[in-house]
């Protein structure tokens, strides 16, 4: 992820913002030292704290993690003063909605960079379509689609017997799966007008937020 940054120049000088970082792509990012500065904020103070502690033992101070819940509004130091914003958001149409135009109300203008994951499996093409259409809504444009970018290594008991019970009742035995059969695509979308985020301020979030008939 980080080296596709770099390859379409949203790196190097540049200021990143991450909403959401469970995988910890900023710290990898600063390895590089290229970027001007770099922004967390996370729900997560587990996170936040470790990202803090890491910047500090290894003198970063273009590293720094914040506590943002994304129901909340966008902190006014952050609207317009980044280059490029990541995030991983729900894939539902309400959840996703308001993860990017979190991000879109972050960013400074035309030529700012979004990415973000979005899987096959809680995203039908009729779902990509509608949030496709989001995005030029906002203000972007769609650069890269890049199928099984993310590989996510989920346990048996967690991935299947909780979420699909029909396998374990069919008539077939199955066993675990041997190979990462989870994975989700990278999408990286560029500004070309505004952004013109749909969701401001504080938002209330309720079951439709998090579930839908696919995530």
């Amino acid at each position: 992820r980080v080296m596709l940054m770099y390859l379409r120049s949203d790196l190097e000088k540049q200021d990143l913002l991450f909403i959401g970082d469970d995988d910890l792509t900023s710290i990898a990012a600063a390895l590089t030292g290229l970027p001007r500065r770099i922004l967390v904020l996370e729900i997560d103070t587990r996170l936040v704290d470790f990202i803090n502690e890491t910047a500090r033992e290894r003198n970063w101070p273009h590293l720094h993690a914040r506590t943002f819940d994304v129901c909340q509004p966008l902190p006014r130091d952050v609207a317009g003063a980044f280059t490029t914003a990541c995030t991983d958001p729900v894939e539902t149409l309400p959840g996703i909605t308001l993860f990017l135009s979190r991000c879109a109300e972050a960013l400074r203008g035309p030529e700012a960079a979004l990415y973000f994951g979005l899987t096959t499996l809680e995203a039908s093409p009729q779902k990509r379509y509608q949030i496709q259409n989001i995005l030029l809504e906002m203000g972007f444009v769609l650069t890269d689609i890049i199928a099984g970018f993310h590989t996510y290594l989920l346990g048996w008991e967690e991935s299947i017997t909780r979420n699909f019970p029909l396998l374990q009742q069919g008539p077939l035995a199955l066993n675990p799966p041997t190979a990462p059969w989870y994975t989700s695509s990278l999408v990286r979308g560029e500004v070309v007008s505004g952004p013109h985020p749909k969701e401001r301020g504080a938002a209330i979030l309720d079951r439709t937020f998090y579930f839908d008939e696919e995530a």
